[in-house]
């Protein structure tokens, strides 16, 4: 606490800021001698009559207006220094005193002053709020996307965010309808609901809000300071570990467990995972292999990777040569395709033991894919926090001849949105480096 009580300098307070306490001060007295003596009606807008008075008085006077002063001063120098502090006392005859600075909505504070809290710790909380919105568009600057487009723009306003779809950073070719990029932006935004509630604030958020603005995704507002969860702090941390890492998986298997927590985090997203049974893999393959080969016989398609992954693209976006493959793997299922090789080596094992999965929900709207999105963070936070590796396969999403085809591995549960790979890699060697990342200025907007 000595970072809270710290004196820079000795001087008397302001006159303005005096008055203000003061009048804190006050209504807090009056309040407390309400509780004390009175069975109700404190405003005293009418004669006050015996049988008004408590038989027995809870509580005790001589305690309250010290305890009051307390509370009034501690407010003033959280909001200066910009702290959090806990004002703990013991639970005697005080207690009408900590009850009175609690009660701000209560009618009977209106008779002493207009505003239920004083202006000064009004003005910390928006910077408080102002500093967990900060965080979490921070956080959702590390969201995974297609192909590292990074398609989200946020407006950051006082006490909320807006979500938008950056139109200058989709695949016009590869991602014709935007699905993909707005999937790309629902983990965005679970990312940053993730920073939010490790932040201690609840979210409210109104996806989809305006119909005559499809690029306006959501917007997300800070209220409520909320408990702060041991999973959110969690998440949190994961998110700075999250990655994309292609290398061939180990042959240790994925217990069932595992897979059924990692379904679960799908499903707190409105979203479900199928995972493939072995002889459905066969079929993902053969799917996945006529999808890179249309895509590489499309010079525009061709194009378009030459402007996102190798040495020339935009800086701060896309896939380096260091985490693109020198050759295709001799894995069952073919591994992503950049148009050109990269970098890194490959292994000369099979992914036997990985699993392989759909996301998938029941719609195709512009709202099934943002959930779509939250659901890949939610179940890649939870994959990670498993020990687990992640490889997101979009070539049979993004071809439509092989997309149905993977609907068809549904048996009409529902759309596709994504086929993940999941696996155990070997954590003893150094994995590739992770994919480069905007800076602040390219994705938030201030007002």
């Amino acid at each position: 606490m000595s970072g809270l009580f710290s004196v820079t300098r000795a001087e008397p307070l302001a006159a303005d800021e005096l008055r203000r306490v003061d009048a804190y001060w006050r209504a807090a007295n009056y309040l407390s001698v309400g509780q004390i003596y009175l069975m109700g009606k404190p405003l005293l807008r009418e004669p006050l009559l015996p049988e008004q008075v408590k038989p027995r008085l809870l509580g005790h006077w001589g305690t309250t207006p010290g305890l009051n002063l307390i509370y009034a001063h501690l407010s003033r120098i959280i909001a200066a220094r910009g702290r959090e502090a806990i004002y703990v006392t013991g639970p005697g005859h005080g207690g009408p005193g900590l009850v009175a600075n609690t009660r701000p909505a209560r009618r009977s504070a209106q008779h002493s002053t207009r505003r239920t809290r004083m202006p000064s710790v009004q003005i910390a909380d928006a910077q408080a709020v102002t500093r967990a919105l900060a965080h979490a568009t921070t956080a959702a600057s590390h969201a995974p996307s297609i192909h590292n487009t990074q398609p989200w723009r946020w407006w950051a306003h006082g006490d909320h965010l807006e979500l938008f779809l950056d139109e200058s950073r989709t695949l016009a070719v590869a991602d014709p309808d935007r699905r993909l990029a707005i999937l790309s932006c629902g983990a965005a935004l679970h990312h940053a609901l993730v920073s939010l509630a490790a932040d201690g604030r609840h979210a409210t958020v109104t996806r989809l809000p305006d119909k005559a603005r499809p690029t306006h995704l959501a917007t997300v507002r800070a209220d409520a300071r909320i408990p702060v969860e041991a999973s959110a702090i969690r998440h949190l941390q994961t998110i700075a570990l999250r990655h994309t890492d292609r290398r061939p998986v180990q042959s240790t298997a994925i217990d069932a467990q595992k897979l059924g927590s990692i379904a679960a985090a799908a499903e707190s997203q409105n979203t479900s995972l199928h995972v493939l049974r072995p002889r459905q893999i066969f079929d993902l393959a053969s799917a996945t292999d006529h999808a890179q080969k249309i895509e590489s016989e499309d010079e525009a398609w061709q194009a378009e990777m030459d402007h996102w992954t190798g040495g020339d693209r935009i800086p701060g976006t896309g896939i380096p040569d260091t985490v693109v493959a020198r050759e295709a793997s001799q894995t069952t299922v073919p591994g992503p395709e950049f148009g050109h090789p990269g970098k890194t080596a490959i292994a000369d094992t099979h992914h036997r033991t990985a699993v392989f999965a759909i996301l998938y929900g029941p719609g195709d709207d512009d709202l099934d894919w943002l959930r779509a999105g939250e659901a890949l963070s939610a179940v890649w936070l939870k994959a990670t926090e498993l020990g687990l590796s992640v490889v997101p396969l979009s070539a049979t999403i993004e071809v439509t001849l092989t997309r149905e085809a993977v609907r068809q591995l549904l048996s009409g549960l529902g759309h596709p949105y994504l086929v993940l790979r999941f696996g155990v890699v070997d954590g003893a060697t150094v994995g590739p480096p992770r994919t480069p990342r905007l800076p602040a200025e390219r994705t938030v907007e201030q007002p």
